[in-house]
């Protein structure tokens, strides 16, 4: 076994491992903060016309003469728009999160390989501790999904969910929208399938178990209980169909991959406190 030598000196690296989901959440809540500030703001607009943007030059106008949008479709427009980055933004806060589950794991193993066989100058170590910094930023969704579950030795909940997240927000970037045939994903089908959590609400009224809907919402009841439920559900856009949101999907989206990263910290969690236990973490 190799000896450390005397004039050796140890190395910390400290990391703060709620960052996996926390990256996750700060680009949820601007999101989230966004689309419901620009939704009541459209939705109390009042003017029957769309004035120009404030700025010293003279702004540029695209007219185009075969698209004709009366003002409830330039709503509706405004509020896709909103939702598609929105939906871009999730991926991007989730991939984040999985950078940060990355480099976790790999200065993990680092620190465990130095035990046996430490770094002989303070260059190797920069240049390694660099590698991890880096590696993992030209990888993608799924690329990172699969290091991470390789180190882990151990199956990521929530993982198909996610793939079709992602597979959505790289025909929504990439094709704005219109499915293509590199977006199928459900060979059978021909379609693109998107899987995700519903989040449902269930209340009590009188004894009774209702679904929690915006009309119910609307009658003011007395609700003496309530119950969430997480439900399986794909929604699917054909060859040729472009793909629409709606708040109630955007809400879905952004639980499921709360899940997603909620799950991925705790299994990390848990190989902390295995190196703890045997005295190879602090």
């Amino acid at each position: 076994m190799p000896t450390v030598p005397e004039n050796a000196e140890a190395f910390q690296i400290k990391v703060q491992l709620d960052e996996v989901r926390n990256k996750f959440l700060r680009h949820f809540r601007v999101s989230a903060e966004s689309l419901t500030h620009s939704y009541h703001a459209i939705k109390n607009y009042q003017a029957d016309f769309l004035p120009v943007l404030e700025m010293d030059s003279l702004p540029f106008l695209a007219q185009d003469p075969s698209v004709q949008l009366d003002w409830e479709a330039l709503r509706q427009q405004t509020m896709n728009w909103l939702l598609k980055n929105a939906f871009e933004d999730f991926v991007t806060g989730l991939n984040e999160s999985l950078i940060e589950a990355y480099r976790f794991l790999h200065y993990r193993n680092a620190a465990h390989a130095t035990r046996q066989r430490p770094f002989r100058d303070k260059e190797a170590l920069e240049q390694q501790l660099q590698g991890i910094e880096s590696q993992p930023m030209s990888l993608h969704v799924p690329k990172l999904i699969d290091a991470i579950a390789e180190e882990i030795n151990a199956p990521i909940q929530l993982v198909p969910e996610i793939l079709s997240i992602n597979k959505v927000r790289n025909c929504l970037v990439h094709r704005n929208g219109v499915v293509s045939a590199l977006d199928i994903n459900d060979k059978e089908n021909n379609s693109l399938r998107l899987t995700y959590l519903d989040h449902i609400v269930h209340v009590k009224i009188d004894g009774q178990p209702h679904r929690l809907t915006m009309e119910l919402k609307l009658t003011s009841p007395t609700v003496h209980g309530i119950m969430l439920e997480a439900r399986p559900t794909t929604r699917s856009f054909a060859l040729g169909e472009r793909v629409t949101f709606d708040t109630n999907l955007f809400n879905s989206v952004a639980f499921t991959c709360m899940s997603f990263t909620e799950q991925l910290l705790h299994q990390l969690w848990l190989i902390v406190q295995r190196d703890r236990e045997a005295g190879l973490m602090e």
